[in-house]
């Protein structure tokens, strides 16, 4: 789904039959034990650990999409202290998104996520990788299936790992874990989120992903309306665990949604009431009484349709709202009648959906592993030298393209 303020951790279920350890009421998520380290979430580690993790200087992290057709974004890494996500968090469920999920969920771009920590006081690194590569084929998105091994900086500040990717194929899916510890054999499971700043409508022209990035599968693929990312439909306007890909069989099933109720569907068609705006907007659940009302009081004084569109004229905070915009664009409330038909008409021709055969998951999108590289030599010849992580500054971006680990 669009709405924006993120505080919570991401997800991770324990392996060898070991569970994470709690991380504060406010936080749902789970850690992940491997290796005889228990996996943790939230919080501070505890103990005796100081400085910076537990991997030294680097660490690997691979990142797997568990999903079938469901690709992951560009990815955006960090590296910080604990501190950097308790105070500005990526999300909290139950809570609004803020600008960079909304914008790397809605458009899977991560550019106001890199602006919410690049610099910040504790972020040791701050990366986006844009494409990944296997052989000489290189695509856009981490597709269904497929590995990325990524090589993150963990001296000084680098004591917790953030990952964050969009969902290209969702109207506003995302899956996050952020502030987990590193150290060697860690491993997460995470599930994803819905950042609930746009309807989950699954029309081709609603997601973030192009009519190229679809596969020849899906109708999507042939359709000229793909490349629209359409993010009008306003959302739950609340963070919360992702309900998946839904089944729409027909138009019916989103008319609900999607469709303005017609002047003719609410008895205005032939009402020569000089206050039909006033009927209009109050029937499909306006309540506001500095919109709707002249005066201030107990008994509404409803506004004539010519005073209506004045004070539509006076106010600033009220065009994003796709029915005040269809009024503010029209000359009268015939117009604005006429406008609706139109609307609906154009939604009509473009009631392509995704197939959630295609795109639907279920349980957990992303696994996340991360191995401890203890070589002086720089990780004992690997090929990834000439990416700019040489650890020589405290806070740096990059957009960088990634290999898939060969097998």
């Amino acid at each position: 789904g669009s709405g924006k303020s993120g505080k919570s951790g991401g997800g991770g279920f324990g392996k060898s039959g070991k569970s994470g350890g709690g991380g504060g009421g406010w936080d749902p998520s789970w850690g992940s034990g491997k290796s005889g380290k228990a996996g943790w979430a939230g919080g501070d580690w505890g103990g005796d650990w100081s400085g910076g993790g537990w991997c030294g200087d680097y660490a690997w992290v691979t990142v797997t999409n568990l999903s079938f057709r469901q690709s992951f974004s560009e990815i955006f890494i960090m590296t910080a202290t604990p501190e950097v996500t308790w105070l500005k968090p990526i999300y909290v469920f139950g809570e609004r998104a803020n600008n960079a999920l909304a914008r790397l969920a809605q458009d899977a771009d991560t550019i106001e996520m890199e602006n919410r920590y690049l610099n910040r006081y504790g972020v040791e690194q701050v990366k986006t990788f844009r494409s990944f590569t296997t052989g000489s084929f290189t695509d856009t998105f981490l597709s269904g299936g497929s590995r990325a091994k990524i090589k993150v900086r963990t001296s000084g500040l680098g004591h917790r790992l953030s990952i964050a990717a969009g969902l290209p194929f969702t109207n506003d899916g995302a899956v996050v874990i952020q502030g987990e510890p590193i150290y060697d054999g860690a491993e997460y499971l995470v599930p994803a989120i819905d950042a609930g700043v746009e309807g989950n409508i699954q029309t081709c022209w609603s997601v973030a992903a192009m009519q190229n990035d679809f596969p020849f599968a899906s109708e999507c693929a042939d359709e000229t309306k793909s490349d629209l990312n359409d993010n009008d439909v306003p959302g739950e306007s609340f963070v919360h665990m992702h309900r998946g890909m839904n089944d729409l069989d027909n138009q019916n099933d989103l008319k609900d949604i999607l469709f303005f109720p017609t002047c003719k569907d609410l008895d205005l068609d032939n009402n020569n009431n000089n206050d039909r705006f006033v009927e209009y907007f109050y029937q499909v659940g306006f309540d506001d009484d500095l919109l709707l009302c002249r005066n201030f009081g107990a008994n509404c004084d409803p506004r004539d349709d010519q005073d209506f569109l004045d004070y539509l004229d006076s106010q600033d905070d009220l065009t994003d709202d796709r029915y005040v915009e269809l009024a503010m664009d029209s000359a009268d409330f015939d117009d604005f009648c006429d406008m609706i038909d139109n609307a609906n008409k154009d939604i009509d021709d473009l009631f392509t959906v995704l197939e959630p055969w295609l795109f639907d998951w279920r349980n957990e999108m992303m696994h996340v592993e991360i191995e401890c590289g203890w070589d002086d030599d720089g990780w004992h010849g690997d090929d990834f030298h000439a990416d700019g992580w040489d650890g020589s500054s405290s806070s740096s971006s990059s957009h960088d393209n990634v290999r898939f680990p060969r097998s």
